[in-house]
């Protein structure tokens, strides 16, 4: 009996340790170089290990559990701003804290010499480090680097899909598709070596192929809250307006976007992101049809009040329809959005990380600029360039950057707020995924509140105050997502825009988690990718006129009309009332001119200015 026992003890323990290696060699990340990187307790970051104080050795917190020892509250930011106990490291390549088991970094490295090399192949071709033969060239090469001449580009295992939607894309001479999107995507292909055909279909056939098919791309696609858990995204690729028109003679005024509901109808095209956006705000007078130029059909002929279109595309589509684009006018504008390539959910991880990559490194040698100065679109350059020529382009790129980022902590704070962890009401449980956002997003504080208002954060714990006060709070508590709100931090006191969501259990709100970031980092965040010349500056005001993000960080929060004088009141006053154009003030005894716009989901006017003397 004894040495039965002992026999299968040794059987047990070998089984355990071949599954353990197995599972091991499945998550197997290749290392830069192995080792290279070990911290003063011998731990390798950059395979996700951290010292853990109460257990005397290394850990990954995604395998082993760390006891109150190592706190997973946020407070070990290393020089980078990554949080070690949440798992995250920095990669130098991206420039951007991750975690080894979600993105690997060492996909992204350019030298040669991080690999084992154990994987050659019969050319000496390392594939572990991306390295293919070149028949053409005869030599190893990684496709995303140089390209393999056009006789030995490979097809491309992506079925590209795109819509006439012009000038991002769209059928041109002898039928070939074109646009300024597929210019992007173009691009890609060549620094990947690789060709494809790209379809043109109607957009409800091409989104739901992406759905429901393997290794599928879909383009131009604006990323939403409801649309980003469907698929992997590659990004963004530009920027688009939505905005609803009416005929030229019309008498319709649309001042906000409820205010549309009350027409007969408004026309869009199925399945695209402005009938998502309708629907989902509970639209019932939606006349959809399978095109913008069916829409503007319909609408001229009058059996539509409203289309519901964008002004990158209107007047192409116009054309396509065969009308004069003076027939019709914009009444509202609605928001502008941040497109993507949107790779159907089943595409593998590495493939959607290469054209990722190809296309960061075409914007950051410039030609991703020159491929959309082709379309007329440059990035401002800052060599004195009138505001009609670069400010709609900054304030794109203004409104995009404000509106991905907090869209981000809602959809991140969403998807954590229907977890189990999340519904237990146990901080415990809530605080090390509240700890990993914030080693995703910096300078923003995230917090989970109870339904009394008494609230956590990370990683200060329990806090003093009390949130039933603030009227977001209310707002989530009645089972809605709350974004853009602005507020003085009970916790640090700092100027911050609160996004928070509820947590449901059923029908019941059980709590809210939320994200509160500091409005004063978060202005110096966009000051950098806007890169405004010296005699140009952004500002950004909510619904009450009240300062959000300001080039000068000291206006941040204060209300135009104490800055001194009529005429910068009344030009904030028709900023709010009007939601877009271009006004002139004076301020501090200089006059200044602005473009200006409003999108949701904060539904704050943000503004690029420039000195008129």
């Amino acid at each position: 009996m004894k040495n039965n026992a002992i026999f299968a003890f040794a059987v047990i323990a070998i089984i355990i340790v071949s599954f353990g290696c197995a599972q091991a060699k499945q998550q197997h990340i290749a290392p830069a170089p192995p080792g290279g990187d070990r911290d003063s307790h011998g731990c390798v970051p950059s395979t996700g290990y951290i010292w853990c104080d109460s257990l005397s050795k290394c850990i990954r917190p995604w395998e082993t559990a760390c006891s109150t020892g190592n706190s997973l509250d946020g407070s070990d930011r290393d020089e980078h701003g990554c949080i070690g106990s949440a798992g995250y490291v920095w990669c130098s390549t991206i420039q951007y804290c991750i975690r080894p088991w979600e993105t690997n970094c060492s996909a992204y490295e350019l030298t040669n010499d991080m690999m084992p090399g154990s994987d050659r192949d019969s050319h000496g071709c390392i594939g572990s480090a991306g390295y293919t033969w070149c028949a053409a060239s005869q030599k190893c090469m990684r496709s995303w680097e140089e390209n393999c001449t056009a006789a030995a580009a490979s097809k491309s295992e992506v079925r590209l899909i795109t819509e006439n939607f012009p000038p991002l894309n769209f059928a041109g001479k002898g039928g070939a598709v074109t646009g300024r999107s597929t210019a992007i995507v173009r691009g890609i292909l060549s620094r990947l070596g690789q060709t494809a055909d790209i379809e043109i279909l109607p957009w409800a056939d091409g989104y739901n192929l992406a759905l429901n098919t393997t290794n599928v791309a879909l383009f131009s696609t604006a990323r939403t809250l409801s649309r980003d858990p469907l698929f992997k995204w590659v990004g963004p690729i530009g920027t688009f307006e939505k905005a609803l028109y009416s005929t030229a003679n019309s008498t319709i005024i649309i001042s906000n976007l409820d205010a549309a509901r009350k027409v007969g109808s408004i026309c869009v095209v199925k399945d695209d992101v402005r009938q998502q956006m309708l629907s989902e705000r509970g639209f019932s007078n939606l006349r959809l049809a399978a095109s913008d130029e069916k829409c503007i059909a319909d609408l001229l002929a009058g059996k539509t009040d409203l289309w519901f279109g964008s002004t990158d595309s209107a007047p192409f589509s116009a054309y396509l329809a065969g009308v004069d684009p003076v027939s019709m006018k914009m009444v509202y504008s609605v928001e502008k959005n941040e497109i993507f390539i949107a790779f159907s959910k089943s595409t593998p991880d590495a493939t959607v990380q290469v054209w990722q990559y190809a296309l960061d490194r075409m914007k950051r040698d410039g030609v991703y600029d020159a491929l959309q100065g082709q379309y007329g679109i440059a990035a401002p350059d800052g060599d004195g360039s009138s505001l009609a020529q670069t400010g709609a382009i900054s304030l794109a790129s203004f409104e995009s950057k404000v509106n991905g980022k907090l869209n981000g902590i809602a959809l991140d704070l969403q998807s954590a707020a229907s977890a189990q962890s999340a519904l237990s009401g146990d901080w415990n449980r809530i605080s090390p995924t509240l700890a990993a956002l914030a080693g995703k997003y910096n300078y923003t504080l995230f917090w989970y509140a109870l339904p009394n208002g008494t609230y956590y954060t990370v990683p200060g714990g329990l806090a003093a105050g009390n949130l039933s006060d603030r009227t977001y709070f209310k707002e989530v508590m009645a089972g809605n997502v709350s974004v853009g709100t602005l507020v003085s931090s009970k916790s640090t006191g700092k100027n911050a825009v609160v996004v928070a969501v509820p947590i449901k259990n059923g029908m019941m709100t059980a709590g809210a988690l939320g994200g509160s970031t500091y409005l004063d980092s978060f202005s110096d965040e966009v000051e950098r990718t806007l890169a405004l010349p010296g005699y140009m500056y952004f500002f950004a005001i909510d619904g009450n006129s009240q300062v959000a993000l300001h080039t000068d960080a000291g206006r941040i929060m204060e209300y135009p009309s104490t800055f001194g004088g009529e005429s910068i009141a009344d030009a904030m006053s028709a900023m709010v009332l009007t939601n877009n154009g271009t006004l002139d003030y004076s301020l501090d005894g200089r006059a200044r001119r602005a473009v200006y716009g409003t999108s949701e989901p904060t539904n704050w006017h943000f503004a690029i200015a420039e000195y008129l003397e």
